[in-house]
């Protein structure tokens, strides 16, 4: 089956999940958590601590059947983009945004009395104003 790919109208990052069933079945839930997926290790936690334990046999079987159906859920409801059938390595032709030029700040004195209130007298003693 091929990878999901998932993209983020927001900022066009694209997540892809390979072999979601394979990874579900070695790690369970943990596989969920670590792609963003928490609710799945809530759910999980409280059904194994509900039964004694026993709701972790039937995880490991019926997670990766549902696997692909939970992932394309939680990407859509978070508003992303199925882009699963466009080609992996697409180049966007909408220009890249460019930075917005950085001002300096402008250097102040340590002795200009007119910027900083420090000063120097006319004896060359420095003169502080507060």
């Amino acid at each position: 089956m091929p990878p999901l790919r998932f993209k983020n109208p927001a900022n066009g990052y694209i997540v892809q999940i390979d072999s979601p069933e394979l990874w579900s079945f070695l790690f369970g839930p943990l596989y969920f958590a670590a792609k963003g997926v928490w609710k799945v290790l809530a759910i999980c936690f409280i059904a194994a601590v509900l039964t004694l334990g026993i709701s972790i046999i039937v995880q490991i079987f019926v997670l990766p059947i549902f696997s692909r159906e939970i992932f394309e859920k939680h990407f859509l409801m978070l508003g992303w983009t199925d882009v699963t059938d466009e080609p992996a390595g697409r180049v966007s032709t909408k220009p890249a945004a460019q930075a917005p030029p950085q001002r300096q700040a402008p250097v102040k004195s340590l002795f200009s009395t007119k910027q900083t209130g420090i000063g120097v007298g006319e004896d060359g003693i420095p003169t502080y104003k507060l």
